[in-house]
């Protein structure tokens, strides 16, 4: 009598023979899909996982979704899989084995992305002694299951990936696993590129006069994975006069920064980044008395325009589907620096360094 082990090996390498003659229709089909969904096969021997990998394909396709078959030698997600579509995304499907456990798992990576930002995974114990067949069509569920979210989020604009571990009652041994990821974005669906929103400003300097207030407009954009562009225009007044020598003084400021980003932390709910820029600033300074010549304002003029330095950071709080709190602080810069001098003879200097805030809310798009 053939033993039963041999007999499902054998069994296994006869469908997988079958199996592969219908490899590259997929391909085909798949090149239609706004979806990508790659079943990376393991060539490391194990015939156990090769089967598992080669029936969850045929059953994909079977079931209408178009799959591409990739073989692998590669351990974790070194595998080089396709980029998601414009506007869309790619699902990998690989099984692997780790300790007494054999995992299947579906990593989703949207546009934009380099690297996966959902998970989601079937976990067998060996003592489960899990059949082939079986574990494939729990693996077919597993991208399904993926598909209808992605489905939804576009519909919906998406709710976040809920962290759980759901007992498997039928399969004694297993559990399936929703892992919310940290790169998943403030923006819940994760495809938001551009981001524009206004709110309050206040800018302090360090050289004791007074904190100025006004009105900040902020844009971003994503360029790569953690990597992105900022743009903030900012304009404060200063209504609380400060006695000089040549008479009570009010400014009026004004900046321009365009920054690189890169961010630290990202989750479904919130995210940080550090900023590094440069860009314009302008003081309009107004005595209560007749003007006369100050330091930093050449020619008698009460207006100066000057370079600026800045650098900080900020953070970004997730209120709902698109819209989002922002908060950044930087220090600022500027060339040539303005400079007065108090009513005691202290002098007195602007942007040399100051303090900008901006509060507000800003729109994911």
């Amino acid at each position: 009598m053939i033993p039963k082990g041999v007999r499902r090996v054998a069994g296994g390498a006869l469908f997988l023979l079958g199996a592969g003659s219908g490899s590259w229709a997929s391909r085909a089909l798949a090149d239609e899909a706004t979806t990508k969904v790659t079943v990376i096969r393991p060539t490391g021997g194990d015939v156990v996982l090769v089967e598992i990998a080669t029936r969850a394909w045929a059953e994909l396709n079977a079931g209408g979704v178009a799959a591409t078959l990739v073989d692998c030698a590669a351990e974790g997600d070194a595998c080089q899989t396709e980029a998601p579509p414009p506007r869309g995304n790619a699902i990998t499907l690989r099984t692997f084995r780790r300790d007494d456990e054999t995992i299947t798992e579906a990593a989703l990576t949207p546009d934009g992305r380099d690297r996966p930002t959902v998970r989601r995974s079937l976990t067998v114990s060996d003592e489960a002694a899990a059949d082939p067949k079986v574990t494939a069509i729990r693996a077919v569920e597993l991208v399904n299951a993926m598909l209808l979210q992605v489905d939804s989020a576009a519909a919906e604009s998406a709710e976040a990936w809920r962290r759980a571990a759901v007992a498997d009652a039928e399969l004694p041994g297993q559990h399936v696993k929703n892992d919310e990821r940290d790169d998943a974005g403030p923006v819940l669906d994760g495809r938001a590129l551009w981001s524009a929103g206004a709110g309050g400003s206040m800018l302090k300097s360090a050289d004791g006069l007074g904190a100025a207030f006004g009105f900040a407009i902020r844009a971003g954009r994503t360029l790569h994975d953690r990597i992105g562009l900022s743009a903030l225009f900012a304009e404060t007044w200063s209504r609380a006069a400060t006695a000089t020598l040549h008479g009570n003084l009010s400014t009026t400021q004004a900046l321009f920064a365009l920054e690189a980003t890169c961010r630290l932390y990202r989750n479904a709910r919130f995210a940080s980044h550090v900023a590094l820029g440069g860009g314009g600033y302008h003081v309009d300074a107004v005595w209560s008395e007749p003007f006369s010549q100050v330091g930093g304002l050449p020619g008698g003029s009460s207006a100066l325009w000057a370079l600026l330095f800045s650098g900080g950071a900020g953070a970004e709080l997730a209120l709902g589907p698109e819209m989002s709190l922002f908060l950044e602080a930087r220090a600022i810069w500027a060339s040539p620096t303005p400079v007065f001098y108090s009513a005691a003879g202290t002098r007195l200097k602007m942007a040399d360094p100051s303090l900008s805030m901006s509060l507000g809310l800003q729109r994911a798009f």
